[in-house]
């Protein structure tokens, strides 16, 4: 049997163990992202600008500075669309449906709320679909709800609710903004229907 020449030098492998160039269980950190891309800048602002050999280190922070407030800003404005988009959604889909069934909509408290919130727009829309409403009630118009409003006025011969039509039009599919001025020529409009005659 040959002897076992292979013998530790337990001294070695104790000062081995002890030196940090050997320590490899623990690994280095790397640096965050941020962080590398901060190096990144501050490497190529000292190769191109700087006083004395010295980089211009305000310039860096105000180009951080600036981007962070540019993507907050964008973050702020996409936020904000997408509420503004998913109210008037809310908005066009509650019109629809006020649309499609003018039995369902308790038309004086309504338009009480619209008037006390300011909203005259919304106000003068439903005073419309008010007018039809009573016009069906007194059999003076067929109401269905796939019928066009210029398709009422077919029915109702009449200046006023023609006056009518024309302004409900342009406040649903023109975009226009009603104001108190408009609501209430709307109303002397309305009352002028009932009566049978015109403003």
């Amino acid at each position: 049997m040959r002897a076992d020449t292979l013998q530790i030098d337990h001294q070695l492998l104790q000062q081995l163990q002890q030196d940090s160039r050997y320590a490899y269980a623990i690994e280095e950190k790397k640096p965050s992202l941020l962080n590398e891309l901060f190096q990144s800048i501050e490497r190529w602002l000292s190769a191109n600008i700087s006083v004395d050999g010295k980089p211009l280190r305000l310039i860096l922070y105000g180009i951080c500075a600036l981007a962070v407030v540019a993507v907050v800003w964008w973050i702020v404005r996409y936020v904000q669309n997408r509420h503004s988009s998913n109210m008037k959604q809310q908005e066009s889909n509650l019109e629809e449906e006020e649309e499609r069934n003018i039995y369902s909509v308790d038309f004086d408290s309504e338009i009480a709320q619209a008037l006390e919130s300011g909203n005259y727009t919304r106000a003068t829309r439903l005073l419309y679909l008010q007018t039809l409403k009573d016009l069906s009630n007194a059999g003076r118009i067929d109401w269905q709800p796939q019928k066009t409003p210029t398709q009422f006025t077919l029915e109702v011969k009449q200046e006023a609710f023609s006056n009518m039509t024309y302004h409900f039009l342009r406040i649903r599919y023109g975009g226009f903004e009603a104001d108190k001025q408009l609501f209430e020529s709307m109303t002397s409009l309305k009352n002028a229907v009932e009566k049978g005659g015109d403003a």
